[in-house]
């Protein structure tokens, strides 16, 4: 057999549909990076956000029980059944491609709330947007493979952080739009639109990355799977990924770090979902019919700013996860429930708004620490794999949630919170339980070996 004819890459040229302007692995990271964020930032970049159910409500016409029942649920339904094969496959296809069909589902989002006003439209609208939020585990995942591990918390920041800039200039300019009367609901939708086609752009134009390059990467850190069989073509590649995510999932969640990081993600995640879809609806339960104190793109954009403060800042601290993990996802549990609780009994708009915006920051803030302590942990050809495991039980939980408080139940919007407060409670006893059974181990471990029991 000849030699094979390879590009500059080290990739066969028949790889090349698979990895799509891939360059040379000795380009600087940073640039990497800056195109991840600035395609991060523009995808968030949808000043529609703050103001999706009054446009909804009031400029379509469709009433909360429309929306809360029929409408807003499909959302996390499909969520649910996207999200298993971008976790099963994000790896194999090499990120990539899954953030740029990530990118046209959210385009498919607009062109549906502009040019449709049917209940169908909409449902398919929400279907579109799940199939967005579930390509976001490539986008997480993407990076680890274009820098070397030792700058990994500092990608994981900036990554997020670039999310939270786009979501927080573009809600910034939704709501000085609609306070000076400069635009109104459907304007938003074209500037969302317009945005996101740019977005798609960035997407294409990022650097692929090799399956040869992330086999190799796995070798050098003695990864046993690639190392006992190195697969010669990408579709071994793609064979020995998809076969061994079984013994990947065992030998992962096996790991304690993972096991606590993981469920604290999978748990706070699935409140996290909730409240971003019914928020806005509770919100209105104290806004006025013409808008006069609606400030929701103010508050949208407030979170952003706060949470991308926080997060870069909590990157630069040296903190020993491992000892003082447990008790910041405790406290960070408890803050949950309590500004929950709270904003379901609030009588002043402004109080809403405040404990909105606390329970957000406290999200990101503990979202970026897992993400980052949980990388450090796994092989490169499974950072797809374990994010999206994560997230569909996320969903798994967020679905029981919507079916139970919102459908079988059917809870007012304040009761709803209520019972998202009670969820985040239970969070806290979980990882209070662990804190204090840390805690007291020693203590129980010294009585034992003194008593007549350790004789």
């Amino acid at each position: 057999m000849g030699p094979q004819n390879t590009n500059d890459n080290g990739l066969e040229y028949g790889d090349n549909y698979l990895c799509l302007f891939c360059i040379d692995n000795t380009m600087a990271w940073w640039i990497s990076t800056a195109l991840i964020c600035a395609y991060g930032a523009l995808k968030e970049f949808r000043p529609t956000e703050p103001y999706y159910y009054n446009y909804e409500h009031d400029f379509l016409g469709y009433s909360d029980s429309q929306l809360n029942n029929q409408i807003y649920p499909v959302w996390t339904y499909v969520y649910l059944v996207a999200l298993l094969p971008v976790l099963l496959c994000s790896d194999i296809l090499l990120y990539k491609p899954v953030i740029i069909i990530g990118t046209l589902a959210y385009i498919g989002v607009w062109l549906c709330i502009i040019f449709a006003k049917s209940v169908l439209a909409l449902q398919f609208a929400e279907a579109n947007y799940a199939i967005g939020t579930a390509s976001e585990v490539a986008y997480f995942s993407y990076i680890y493979v274009r820098v070397d591990s030792s700058k990994f918390s500092r990608v994981t920041a900036w990554t997020r952080a670039a999310l939270l800039l786009g979501r927080c200039t573009s809600y910034i300019l939704a709501e000085i739009l609609i306070l000076t009367k400069t635009a109104n609901y459907q304007d938003l939708n074209y500037i969302s639109i317009g945005v996101l086609g740019i977005s798609l752009a960035v997407a294409i134009c990022l650097p692929g990355v090799s399956w040869k390059t992330v086999v190799e990467r796995n070798v050098e850190h003695n990864d046993v799977i690639f190392r006992e069989a190195k697969p010669q073509t990408f579709f071994e590649f793609c064979k020995t990924t998809l076969l061994n995510q079984k013994t990947n999932f065992v030998n992962y969640y096996s790991k304690m770090t993972i096991l606590k990081w993981s469920l604290w993600w999978a748990m706070a995640t699935c409140g996290e979902l909730q409240i971003e879809s019914y928020a806005q609806t509770l919100f209105g339960q104290l806004q006025d019919a013409n808008g006069d104190n609606n400030f929701n793109g103010f508050i949208e954009a407030a979170w952003p700013f706060f949470g991308m403060i926080a997060i870069l800042a909590v990157e630069k601290a040296n903190i020993d996860w491992n000892r003082w993990g447990e008790a910041c996802l405790s406290i960070a549990a408890i803050a949950d429930s309590v500004l929950l609780i709270i904003m379901s009994q609030a009588g002043q708009l402004w109080l809403m708004y405040a404990c909105f915006v606390l329970f957000r920051v406290f999200y990101q803030i503990m979202i970026t620490i897992a993400q980052a302590n949980i990388v450090t942990e796994i092989a490169s050809h499974s950072y797809g794999f374990v994010f999206g495991v994560n997230t569909l039980v996320a969903l798994i939980l967020q679905t029981v949630l919507t079916a139970v408080v919102v459908q079988w139940w059917k809870f007012g919007i304040r009761d709803q919170f209520i019972a998202y407060g009670i969820y985040h409670a239970g969070v806290s006893v979980i990882f209070v339980s662990v804190l204090l059974y840390r805690f007291c181990r020693p203590m129980i471990r010294k009585f034992i070996k003194s008593s007549n029991f350790g004789k």
